[in-house]
């Protein structure tokens, strides 16, 4: 499964938990009921983006380990297209921010660093990229 399937499936669940239709969710955030479906069947990073934008993050801010997976499952799905990049260092960083051991010690991150540290990024996303590899020990 794709991190873009992953966070939609996430998203997807939480919708049902939360007993909410599609449309009262798309309501909710402000995006559109077809936009929130492509999300949650985990197509583009963009798409991704465009939802992860809308969600109220006071919400999340009350569960710092919640709060930082999605901040990392946003970077990691931005992290797979060249033009979202550089969007991905910085969801990363926040994540890192808000729980900086949990993120630093996750695989999927991790990895996800790896696979970027090999990708042209321009400037400050590269410095901080660095950073974040050297916090978790990844040779660059």
């Amino acid at each position: 499964m794709n991190d873009e399937a992953t966070i939609g499936a996430r998203l997807r669940m939480l919708r049902k938990w939360r007993k909410m239709t599609l449309a009262e969710l798309a309501d909710r955030v402000g995006v559109s009921k077809s936009h929130l479906s492509m999300a949650e069947r985990g197509e583009s990073g963009e798409r991704v983006l465009a939802l992860a934008n809308g969600i109220d993050e006071s919400r999340l801010a009350v569960r710092q380990s919640r709060h930082a997976n999605m901040l990392a499952d946003v970077g990691r799905a931005l992290a797979r297209e060249r033009k979202t990049r550089q969007k991905a260092v910085r969801w990363l960083r926040r994540a890192e921010h808000i729980a900086p051991q949990r993120i630093r010690n996750s695989a999927p991150v991790r990895e996800t660093v790896g696979v970027l540290l090999n990708q042209p990024l321009p400037g400050t996303a590269g410095r901080e990229l660095r950073g974040m590899a050297a916090r978790m020990g990844i040779p660059h």
